[in-house]
């Protein structure tokens, strides 16, 4: 596996349970996903069709680093 990017989890990023928006993690999946298609694909043009099971299993608190 590679590492594509890393993501702080500030506050402006937490729900009202005190984690992580659930959309704010697909969308940093989406923007990571989108970087490594652009560079295997060397083209500019990707788009996003559908994102299926997305594998979160624990809750992100802030101060948390995203891997």
């Amino acid at each position: 596996m590679q590492l594509v990017s890393t993501k702080i989890c500030k506050v402006s990023d937490i729900g009202i349970h005190n984690n992580l928006f659930n959309c704010t993690m697909l969308s940093w999946m989406d923007e990571s996903g989108r970087t490594i298609a652009t560079k295997l694909a060397c083209s500019p043009n990707i788009i996003t069709i559908i994102i299926g099971e997305s594998g979160i299993s624990k809750a992100i608190s802030k101060s948390e680093i995203v891997l």
